[in-house]
C-alpha cells in the first residue's frame, strides 16, 4: 500500500469515527448508559468503559465540537497519518486515560468524550512533525504544551465548559497526551515492552456535589484521606456550595492575613474532628495539607459552577494493617459525605455518610510493593535529571545543540544511557567506589569539554559530526554521570535491587528525553538565521558553566 492509499484511509477512518460518534450522541442517555465510563461499574468488571466511554458525548453539542476536532487531526496531521498509527494511540490514550482516572482520580464517578484521545493524536502528531518537518512540528507541539500549561495553571480555556455544555475534566487532557507521548515512545524511539506512569497523589478533578471523602494508601505505605468540599464556603462558616455575591464581596475584602487565621480555624476544626478507628482503637490525623490563601480565594470568587474543586489532604501515620476492617468518622459541618475507598483490586467501596456519622466498616489496600517502589525510582530517575541535575540535563541539552536534528540526539542520547546504566549498576552492585567528589569534579569537567567541543567542531562552515570518535566520549563521559546518579540512587535502598535499579534509568531516559524535545522544540522556532548563532552561544554558555563547577569544586577539595 502506498504512502497516499494510507493517508486515504487514515482520513476515511477519522470520518468513520466522527460518524459513529454523532450516532452515538443522536441515540442520547441509551448509549451513555451502556458505555460511558462509571467508576462503580468498571470497578464490578465491566472495564470495556475504559474506551467506550471516548465514543459517547454529554450532548450533540459536545459530540459535534469532537468531531471537530478529529477533521482538524486529518487537516494537521495528515502527511504522518496510517490507520495502524491512527488506530494505535487512539486505544492507548483511551486506555491510559481510562485507567489513570480509574487509579488516580477516585472522586471522578464518571466520564464521556474524545477530547482526552484527541490530545493523545495531536501529542503523537506533534512529536511525529518534529522529526519529519521540524519547524512546522515545532510550532505545533509548542501550542500543545502552552494549552495544557494554560489549563494546569488557570483553568479551562475561556468558553470551553459553555461550548460543551458540561464540566470539562482537564486530566483527561493530560492523560491523553501522555498516552500520544508513550504512543510514539513505543512505536519509535525506545525497545521498551512497558511503561509504567506516575501515579500522582489523588488529588481534584472538578467540584463535586457536596462532599467527597477518598480513603487510600500512598506510595510512602500512609493511609490518605483527601476531602473535596467547596472549602472558601467551610473556611468563612458559609453554607457549603457557590458563595453569594454577599459572600463573594465579603471575601474580596479579607487580607490575606484574615483570610489565613479562617483557613487555620477550618483546618484546627477538621482535624480534631476526623477519626480513623481500626481494631477498636481510634486515630487522628498526623498532618493536614491545606491548599494556600490565593487558591482558596481564586476558588470563592470564581462564578463558575464548574469550578476546580481545591483537595485537603489528611495523612495518618497509624499503624493500620493492609485489607485490616476500618471506619471513618467526618466533623459534622462538612455535610454529607459520598466515602469513596481506593481499592487495588476488583471492587471499590462506595457509602454515603451523614453528617458527623460513622462509616460502616471498610477495607482499604494499596499498589503491590513492586509497583510502589518501581513507580518510586522511575519518579526519583526523572526527577534527577530535570529539575535536580543541572550537571545532567547540561550535557545532554550540549548534545541536542551540536546536531539539533531528532535521530542524531537520540543516538547520541542512547549511548550516553548506556554508558551510565553500566556504573549505576556497578557502584550498586558494589562492584566499584571512587570518592565522590572526585566523580563530580570530573563530571563538570566533562560538561565544559563537550561545550568547548561544539564550539570547536562549529570552526569555519563546519558543524560537529556524528563520529565514532565523538560517540565513544559521549560513552566515556556517560561512564563518569553513572557515577553521579549512584548517589541519588543510593536514597531508594538495595532491598530488592533490580526493579529500583531498572525503573531508575527508565525515569533518567525519559527526563533526558524531556530536555532533549524542549530543546529542538525551541530549536525549531527560531529564524533560520537565528539558529547557528545560538548553537554555537549556547554551547559556550554549557562550556563556561562547566568550567566554573569544576573551578569550584576542585577548590572544595583543597
Amino acid at each position: 500500500m502506498g504512502r497516499a492509499d494510507q493517508r486515504r484511509r487514515a482520513i476515511f477512518g477519522l470520518a468513520g469515527l466522527a460518524l459513529l460518534c454523532l450516532g452515538l450522541a443522536a441515540l442520547g442517555d441509551l448509549a451513555r448508559d451502556g458505555l460511558a465510563y462509571r467508576r462503580a461499574l468498571v470497578a464490578e468488571g465491566e472495564v470495556f468503559r475504559l474506551l467506550t466511554a471516548h465514543l459517547v458525548h454529554l450532548n450533540p453539542r459536545h459530540a459535534g465540537m469532537n468531531v471537530l476536532g478529529l477533521a482538524l487531526i486529518g487537516a494537521v496531521l495528515y502527511e504522518v497519518l496510517t490507520p495502524g498509527a491512527l488506530a494505535f494511540v487512539g486505544v492507548l490514550s483511551g486506555l491510559v486515560i481510562g485507567i489513570g482516572l480509574f487509579l488516580a482520580w477516585p472522586e471522578v464517578w464518571g466520564y464521556v468524550g474524545m477530547s482526552g484521545v484527541l490530545h493523545g493524536w495531536f501529542a503523537w502528531g506533534g512529536l511525529r512533525l518534529v522529526a519529519v518537518r521540524p519547524w512546522f512540528g515545532g510550532v505545533f507541539w509548542g501550542g500543545l504544551g502552552v494549552k495544557l500549561a494554560w489549563e494546569t495553571a488557570v483553568g479551562p480555556t475561556p468558553g470551553a465548559s459553555g461550548a460543551i455544555g458540561g464540566t470539562i475534566l482537564l486530566a483527561s487532557h493530560l492523560l491523553g497526551a501522555a498516552g500520544g507521548a508513550l504512543a510514539f515512545l513505543l512505536r519509535r524511539m525506545l525497545p521498551v515492552a512497558l511503561i509504567l506512569l506516575w501515579i500522582p497523589e489523588p488529588g481534584s478533578a472538578h467540584a463535586p456535589e457536596g462532599t467527597v471523602a477518598t480513603v487510600g494508601i500512598d506510595a510512602e505505605d500512609r493511609l490518605v484521606v483527601t476531602i473535596e468540599t467547596h472549602l472558601t464556603a467551610f473556611f468563612l462558616r458559609e453554607p457549603l456550595g457557590v458563595l453569594s455575591p454577599a459572600a463573594r464581596t465579603r471575601l474580596a475584602g479579607l487580607s490575606d492575613a484574615d483570610l489565613q487565621d479562617y483557613i487555620d480555624g477550618g483546618g484546627a476544626y477538621i482535624l480534631a474532628g476526623t477519626r480513623l478507628t481500626a481494631g477498636g482503637t481510634a486515630y487522628s490525623p498526623n498532618r493536614l495539607r491545606v491548599p494556600s490563601v490565593a487558591q482558596v480565594r481564586a476558588a470563592g470568587l470564581s462564578t463558575d459552577p464548574h469550578t476546580d474543586a481545591i483537595p485537603l489532604v489528611l495523612v495518618f501515620d497509624a499503624p493500620v494493617t493492609r485489607d485490616a476492617a476500618l471506619t471513618l468518622t467526618l466533623p459534622p459541618l462538612l455535610g454529607p459525605v459520598q466515602l469513596a475507598v481506593t481499592v487495588w483490586g476488583p471492587l471499590a467501596s462506595v457509602q454515603t455518610l451523614a453528617p458527623g456519622a460513622v462509616s460502616a466498616p471498610f477495607e482499604v489496600s494499596g499498589p503491590p510493593v513492586f509497583l510502589t517502589r518501581a513507580l518510586r525510582a522511575l519518579e526519583d530517575g526523572a526527577l534527577h535529571v530535570v529539575p535536580f541535575g543541572w550537571d545532567h540535563a547540561l550535557f545532554v541539552g550540549a548534545l541536542a545543540l551540536a546536531l539539533p536534528l531528532f535521530w542524531p540526539v537520540l543516538v547520541q542520547a542512547s549511548v550516553f544511557t548506556l554508558a551510565h546504566s553500566v556504573t549505576l549498576a556497578a557502584v550498586a552492585l558494589g562492584v566499584i567506589q571512587l570518592p565522590p567528589l572526585g566523580v563530580e569534579i570530573a563530571i563538570a569537567a566533562s560538561i565544559a569539554l563537550i561545550g568547548f567541543a561544539n564550539v570547536h567542531g562549529f570552526r569555519g562552515a563546519s558543524q560537529p559530526a556524528l563520529t565514532r570518535a565523538r560517540l565513544g566520549v559521549i560513552f566515556g563521559f556517560g561512564l563518569l554521570h553513572g557515577i553521579g546518579f549512584a548517589g541519588a540512587f543510593a536514597a531508594l535502598g538495595r532491598d530488592g535491587l533490580w526493579v529500583p535499579l531498572i525503573f531508575f534509568n527508565l525515569g533518567v531516559e525519559l527526563g533526558q528525553i524531556a530536555v532533549i524535545l524542549v530543546l529542538l522544540t525551541v530549536f525549531a522556532l527560531l529564524p533560520r538565521a537565528a539558529r547557528r548563532p545560538v548553537q554555537i552561544g549556547g554551547s559556550a554558555a554549557i562550556g563556561l558553566i562547566g568550567l566554573y563547577w569544576t573551578v569550584e569544586r576542585a577548590a572544595t577539595a583543597l
